[in-house]
């Protein structure tokens, strides 16, 4: 189905988590999902596992968090930036859609995009077939269900 195993989450806050692994698990139904609401620990589990026993993952990364940004993440990532290119697809995960932050993320070299909060069940589905990270026919089976769970999570 998927060349994507994990989808990670680091985000501060842990609405948006929830809605966002709740849009996952009922987009793309078995792949696992982690949730970070410390970047501390993300990163720290980033570090950890992908340099023992790296998954091909996604991660989605709030830059706009207290302490520790999503770009100091991306500069923890640095010293394993071989291991995590070739498993971990980075998408600048942000609220912030000023023109800086974008481009800013484009420039990046562990980055692989941005997406822009919320996260809905439709961009969801379209990032991962234009990354190949689903096949066209799960998609087809998928796209005529709920448009938009985010929605529907917050009524």
């Amino acid at each position: 189905m998927s060349s994507i195993k994990r989808i990670i989450i680091i985000d501060d806050d842990p609405f948006v988590g929830r809605i966002c692994c709740h849009i996952i698990k009922r987009s793309a139904p078995g792949i696992d999902v982690c949730l970070f609401t410390s970047p501390e620990e993300g990163l720290k589990y980033i570090r950890t596992s992908y340099v023992s026993n790296p998954v091909k993952s996604m991660l989605l990364l709030d830059i706009n968090m207290p302490i520790l940004s999503g770009w100091h993440v991306l500069e923890g990532l640095a010293c394993v930036k071989e291991t995590i290119k070739e498993y971990l697809h980075i998408f600048v995960f942000s609220s912030s859609v000023t023109y800086k932050d974008k481009e800013r993320s484009n420039r990046h070299p562990l980055v692989t995009g941005f997406i822009e909060k919320p996260l809905t069940k439709q961009k969801l589905l379209e990032i991962m077939l234009q990354e190949r990270y689903l096949d066209k026919q799960y998609t087809a089976q998928y796209s005529n269900t709920e448009n938009s769970i985010y929605c529907k999570t917050l009524h």
